[in-house]
């Protein structure tokens, strides 16, 4: 596909990507239902991504380490080691369904809560 990489299973990918994309969406609706302004919205988007960036492995990838546990936890994190798994030939689609169920399942919760909380924030 892109760049002549094997990302894997395209099934596999599009799961991950599918499951990434509703993590992200969900946390988006929670910070917009938090912010009172959009350039709260803006500072803590930029803020979240940051801090995502370097716990979920984004910048650093590790196989050892503070770094590599605390990955586990963060959503960029689930959806990279099950690219990394894709490409390397280490899984396919049945092996990432784990880190698409949480991702998703996750990403409509937090998703779910930031709706409300933009509700309440109308209704004032």
């Amino acid at each position: 596909l892109g760049f002549r990489v094997d990302w894997g299973h395209p099934l596999g990918v599009l799961l991950v990507i599918v499951g990434a994309v509703v993590a992200i969406a969900g946390i988006s609706l929670v910070i917009t239902g938090l912010a009172r302004t959009e350039a709260q919205s803006e500072s803590l988007t930029i803020v979240l991504a940051l801090v995502l960036a370097v716990l979920g492995g984004t910048f650093v990838y590790t196989s050892s380490g503070f770094l590599a546990e605390v990955r586990r936890f963060t959503p960029n994190g689930q959806a990279l080691m099950a690219f990394v798994d894709l490409a390397a030939g280490n899984a396919g689609p049945a092996d990432v369904l784990p880190a698409f169920l949480l991702l998703l399942g996750g990403g409509l919760t937090v998703g779910l809560i930031g709706l409300l909380a933009i509700r309440r924030g109308i209704d004032r």
